[in-house]
């Protein structure tokens, strides 16, 4: 036998008026949780807990740009506790990178942002 949950049929219909803004505003809410829109205000009036979605590939990226930054605060901590005074050929290509990632987290905002 299938084990389906089994819902309530929706038969009631309930109007809301709202600005523009505030309808767009529902909308993206929405959409950021993985709901529809009636689900998702049905949830925040019955104040149901909503699990709004993320990003993995952000999130990923976000990660590594902390791991870069933490390793380029490592690297300039040794050499200003050796004295040196330049750049070191690691502490550049950790910089470089830091600088790759940042770009990259830029590009992903832009496009969840359209």
């Amino acid at each position: 036998m299938e084990n389906k949950r089994k819902e309530k049929k929706k038969t009631e219909i309930i109007i809301v008026r709202c600005t523009p803004d505030e309808k767009e505003k529902i909308k993206i809410n929405a959409g950021l949780s993985h709901l529809t829109i009636t689900d998702y205000v049905l949830s925040k009036a019955l104040e149901k807990n909503i699990k709004t979605a993320f990003d993995h590939e952000l999130i990923t990226t976000l990660l590594q740009l902390k791991a870069d930054m933490a390793r380029c605060g490592n690297l300039f901590k040794i050499s200003l506790d050796h004295g040196y005074s330049g750049a070191s050929k690691e502490y550049l290509n950790a910089l470089n990178s830091v600088h790759e990632v940042s770009e990259k987290i830029g590009q992903i905002l832009e496009e969840k942002l359209k």
